[in-house]
């Protein structure tokens, strides 16, 4: 009787430590995490207070090789969207503010994209940063959260904000990037057709990743690496005009209900006990 109690215990203890730690999704589709056609922005924050956010913009060397598009022209289109991938770094650069620089333009092989990061020594850093330019979509990701609180046993706290890329207009800048350097590379190849290459934005995703060393904030889509937990959100444009908010959770144990349960199993627990042993007493009893 006794170890089928710790049995339950044990049990009942596991199963809320799974609730705890978990994500949202029971299976992780790292396919779609490292989708190549895809548009990110990745924040990373470590716990010094220290704030990277890069920018990073497809090149889909696959699409291109698929389409007939050779290695060495595939690295010639690389070379132009770098060009405007940098342009856009500059501005940034131009507008730093204290606590703020800029990263030069890099190629992310893990996700076959050209982009570029700032960095921001704390929180302050990058909302002046941001502060400097309202329409700015990281700015306006810092809008009204909404927590929603359920369950009973264990408490779930959600918080809704805007994705950071909250419109359609602001997916097609980001896609005006890539059209502007498909448009010069291919007049620099003499090709009269490029609607056989930029076709393929027409499937992109746009994709949020939120880095930090904390585990507890939470989201339908998370994973741990080396370095960072991640919360992984990705949308398509339809998606985001359609719905352009994200959530996170936060869950934790309801306590006083757990320490009601915890008092009521000792005490069942140990009523169970006492039952027993005063039986055995009593069976010794009587054979004596």
């Amino acid at each position: 009787m006794k170890k089928a109690f710790y049995t339950l215990f044990l049990f009942v203890l596991c199963v809320s430590c799974l609730m705890l730690c978990g994500c949202g999704a029971d299976v992780v589709d790292y396919s779609k995490i490292y989708e190549k056609n895809a548009f990110r922005i990745i924040r990373q924050a470590d716990n010094s207070g220290k704030i990277v956010v890069s920018y990073i913009f497809p090149v889909n060397s696959a699409i291109l090789s698929e389409k007939g598009v050779s290695e060495e022209q595939i690295k010639t289109y690389r070379l132009f969207l770098s060009t405007y991938v940098n342009a856009l770094a500059e501005q940034n650069k131009e507008k730093a503010v204290e606590g703020v620089s800029v990263e030069k333009v890099a190629y992310f092989s893990d996700v076959d994209g050209i982009g570029f990061s700032i960095l921001f020594d704390n929180i302050e850093a990058q909302q002046n940063f941001f502060g400097n330019e309202p329409n700015q979509e990281e700015d306006k990701n810092q809008e009204t959260q909404k927590p929603v609180q359920s369950g009973f046993f264990i408490k779930k706290t959600e918080i809704q904000t805007k994705f950071p890329i909250s419109s359609v207009s602001s997916a097609k800048n980001l896609k005006q990037i890539n059209m502007l350097a498909l448009t010069s590379w291919a007049k620099f190849l003499n090709l009269s057709d490029i609607s056989v290459f930029s076709g393929m934005f027409d499937e992109s995703v746009f994709i949020y990743d939120y880095a930090t060393k904390q585990t507890a904030l939470k989201s339908d889509v998370c994973y741990d690496d080396a370095n960072f937990h991640h919360n992984v959100f990705i949308k398509s444009e339809a998606e985001i005009e359609n719905d352009n908010k994200i959530s996170f959770f936060t869950v934790y144990p309801n306590t006083p209900i757990w320490y009601a349960l915890a008092v009521g199993i000792t005490l069942i627990g140990m009523i169970i006990v006492y039952f027993i042993l005063k039986n055995k007493k009593s069976r010794k009893t009587k054979e004596k």
